[in-house]
């Protein structure tokens, strides 16, 4: 997030991904989640095509592990608050929790 003078909001997403902010994805709500995960990634889509080039890059490769981390908690997170992203999340717990929830062509997506 940017305010109008080009400076970064404190404690925004992308604050987080460039390191500038604590991970509190437990006070995300299930947009922000999952806005999060999207662009973290992203980050490492990112990173990934970097390291093809210059793969013995240490810095490049620690930002990779740090993202992957990131990646993982909030992924565990969001499948423990709101259900699973994919079909390879789906326990006996879980399982069709996603029909009770309005469809996007309902206008309540909840995300």
């Amino acid at each position: 997030m940017r305010t109008d003078g080009g400076h970064h909001v404190q404690g925004s997403q992308s604050d987080i991904l460039r390191g500038k902010g604590e991970i509190a994805m437990n006070k995300m709500n299930k947009k922000q989640l999952l806005r999060f995960i999207t662009e973290v990634s992203f980050a490492l889509d990112d990173i990934a095509l970097y390291l093809d080039l210059h793969p013995d890059c240490t810095k490049a490769l620690s930002s990779y592990d740090n993202y992957q981390s990131m990646r993982t908690q909030a992924i565990n997170d969001y499948v423990n608050m709101y259900g699973p992203l994919n079909k390879y999340q789906v326990t006996d717990n879980n399982y069709f929790n996603w029909v009770n929830d309005p469809w996007p062509w309902e206008g309540e997506c909840n995300c």
